[in-house]
């Protein structure tokens, strides 16, 4: 069934009250979820009792009811009306609230997550109670909670530039004398203010549907499901890889939007080791420093946790740290820091049982490598045990940025179409557009890595530096429509 959900916070209230975004967390972004389920659709779509129907519009009409009835006290009080939303009686909000959520079941809960972030109406699980009774994780939450605001202050910048400008003529051109007068000027102001305003709803519109179909993505996205993705738009994955840790922690999360924002389609995260052995010198470099700067697989995780990707994340790195933190750990920690797969470059699929396991219960992908030397044997065995894409390995060297590809890659790659037709990904020695271009004629995705470390290790932390590092992942991209 479709279902069309309307933006609580209509255009028209934004206007009135985007200074107060923040504030309104308490009360118009935890009221979504209650009053969302107004429409009787979406009453219908969950199940929705008669008297719980009537709890819910009941409670909207006295909540709307109550509001108002602040709001001209605060314009009687010569107050911004916009004020009304961070001094309504939380007490008053909590008790209508309660008694309409105390009537709905788990059950319906769940089923309006699903179809409120479906159909673009982020707004109606941002009750943080509401988020934790339905499994949202903190992660999640945050991501749309932290998206909603951006979009908000955005338009509340538009809306203090037009009314700057406006404010400004007038103040040169008019003096009022009396209060009637001031009165009527301020009218005029706000009218011009809205007037202008209305002149610009095509950019608000559009605000507001970005921040909407970006929170749309806190389901995140599985590799299977990018490329497919892809592949119904004729594109081939470009697949980024940097070392966590490099670069301060702190950065990562800039880092993975920095990457996403210039066209990553999934990023691969190195868990740094002191012996990658499968590594050239420009990585190997890179795990080493991050080990030096203090990287852990906990801090990592706990970076990763940070982020706002609606791209695929997946660790990649050697069985060792994983081994000492735990399978069972490992796996859980690394998918409800929303990493969706995992990647061990020295585990084989033969003893790879146990790992499968921990991966298949936390949700996690698994991707496994054969190179040019695998047998069929073990290209079926490794096809058979990746859930998320399988790696075919360039050449059976380390990696590093090569001035060319090897010509064999082509068959290695058919070599694994012939036996699966899971998506398959290139890595190892692809660094410019034209390595991706080539890897990309056969296959779904071209991985590059030492060119990109070395980008970011040159110029992270000076100013031009996230411009360098999208320009090498734009044109890379490029490379694979």
């Amino acid at each position: 069934m479709s279902v069309k959900l309307v933006r609580l916070v209509s255009l028209a209230s934004l206007f009135a009250i985007t200074t107060t975004a923040l504030a309104r967390d308490a009360f118009d972004l935890q009221v979504a979820n209650v009053e969302i389920m107004r429409d009787r659709a979406i009453q219908d779509e969950l199940g929705i009792t008669e008297g719980q129907r009537k709890n819910l519009n009941g409670f909207a009409d006295k909540f709307n009811a109550a509001n108002n009835a602040k709001i001209k006290e605060y314009q009687k009080a010569k107050k911004q009306p916009d004020m009304a939303f961070q001094k309504f009686t939380y007490g008053e909000y909590v008790k209508m609230r309660n008694a309409v959520l105390g009537g709905i079941s788990d059950g319906q809960l769940k089923r309006l997550r699903e179809i409120t972030i479906q159909a673009a109406g982020p707004r109606a699980i941002l009750d943080k109670n509401v988020a934790t009774k339905i499994g949202l994780t903190d992660k999640d939450y945050n991501f749309i909670r932290t998206t909603i605001i951006a979009s908000d202050q955005k338009i509340a910048k538009i809306k203090g530039e037009v009314g700057e400008v406006i404010r400004k003529k007038y103040e040169k051109t008019a003096k009022p004398k009396t209060q009637k007068e001031a009165e009527a000027l301020n009218k005029k102001v706000q009218t011009d203010i809205a007037a202008a305003m209305k002149k610009r709803e095509p950019e608000l519109k559009a605000l507001v549907t970005a921040s909407d179909n970006k929170v749309k993505t806190v389901e995140e996205m599985t590799l299977t499901e990018k490329f497919s993705d892809l592949a119904s738009r004729g594109e081939k994955a470009l697949v980024c890889f940097f070392t966590a840790g490099d670069q301060p922690l702190e950065d990562l999360p800039r880092i993975v939007t920095v990457l996403e924002e210039a066209g990553a389609d999934a990023i691969e995260i190195g868990i740094p080791f002191s012996d990658p052995f499968g590594e050239g010198p420009t990585i190997q470099h890179s795990s080493q420093r991050a080990l030096e700067n203090g990287a852990t697989v906990s801090k990592i995780l706990d970076a990763i946790s940070r982020c706002n990707a609606s791209i695929p994340l997946v660790t990649m790195g050697y069985y060792n740290p994983v081994l000492r933190t735990g399978l069972d750990e490992y796996a859980t920690r690394s998918r409800a820091a929303g990493c969706t797969g995992t990647i061990i470059s020295d585990l084989i699929p033969d003893e790879a049982d146990d790992w499968d396991a921990a991966s298949a219960a936390a949700g996690l992908e698994t991707i496994y490598l054969c190179a040019p030397t695998s047998t069929s044997t073990r290209i079926d065995e490794v096809a058979r045990r990746s859930t998320g894409f399988v790696y075919a390995v360039s050449r059976t060297g380390v990696t590093g940025a090569e001035s060319a590809v090897p010509p064999e890659v082509k068959d290695l790659v058919a070599r694994v179409r012939a036996l699966t037709s899971k998506p398959v990904c290139v890595g190892f020695g692809i660094s410019k557009p034209e390595h991706v271009r080539m890897v990309c004629s056969v296959a779904d995705g071209a991985v590059v890595g030492s060119a990109l470390v070395k980008c970011l290790h040159e110029h992270w932390g000076t100013a031009d530096a996230e411009s360098k590092v999208s320009t090498l992942v734009r044109e890379l991209k490029a490379a694979t429509r």
